[in-house]
């Protein structure tokens, strides 16, 4: 006759990394920095990461101040402080995006899906807005959103005056960059933490067969 044994039920613990609540960084805007542009291509901010998943960055520029806007890019970097200040991989590069031309006080939003870049919590990183070679010709410049008297404590607002000795943004990167202690970037980055979560599973019951 066939004999079954059903061998003892083990439960094992599986380990999930699951997505948890969204988390955000947001400094307020509290008011404007003109000059960004073709006197300051380059102008951005540091900041410390929550840990998981970059999704949306949202930024802030007041009107162009000549006809056709000012061009610009978002871009997230990494960031060198071994030795001074420098940005270095990049991370993300937005498409090229467009301040209207408005000499009032218009204040612009700009979104931009990250679309879930995975960052290291704790660890510093920037965002910039990049308009070098792409902002125009001539003198074109815009006004960026400011949260007055360093409101931010995890990061720090620059931004790049030159000189560019070379024509690559690698060698732009790596400064001089111009940092600015009393004044962050008004910036909202919103992300999808991570977060490790315990399971237990029962293994299916194991069936030997006797003949």
């Amino acid at each position: 006759m066939r004999r079954f044994t059903l061998l003892t039920l083990l439960l094992v613990m599986a380990v999930f990394v699951v997505p948890a609540n969204a988390d955000t960084i947001e400094v307020p805007l509290w008011g404007t920095l003109s000059g960004f542009g073709s006197g300051e291509p380059y102008r951005g901010q540091t900041f410390k990461a929550v840990s998981g998943l970059a999704e949306k960055f949202t930024v802030f520029l007041a009107g162009a101040d000549v006809t056709g806007g000012l061009n610009f890019r978002v871009l997230l970097t990494e960031v060198d402080t071994t030795s001074g200040f420098r940005l270095t991989n990049v991370l993300f590069e937005s498409n090229i995006l467009n301040v209207p031309f408005d000499r009032n006080t218009t204040i612009y939003t700009f979104t931009v899906d990250l679309g879930g870049i995975l960052l290291t919590g704790g660890r510093s990183y920037a965002w910039v807005l990049d308009s070098f070679g792409i902002g125009g010709d001539g003198l074109r410049t815009a006004r960026t959103g400011i949260c007055r008297f360093d409101c931010y404590a995890d990061g720090v607002a620059f931004g790049h005056l030159g000189p560019f000795t070379g024509s690559t943004r690698d060698d732009h990167f790596a400064g001089p960059w111009l940092v600015r202690d009393l004044n962050d970037m008004a910036f909202t980055l919103e992300f999808t933490p991570m977060q490790i979560k315990d399971k237990t599973m029962p293994w299916i019951p194991l069936l030997l067969l006797d003949d």
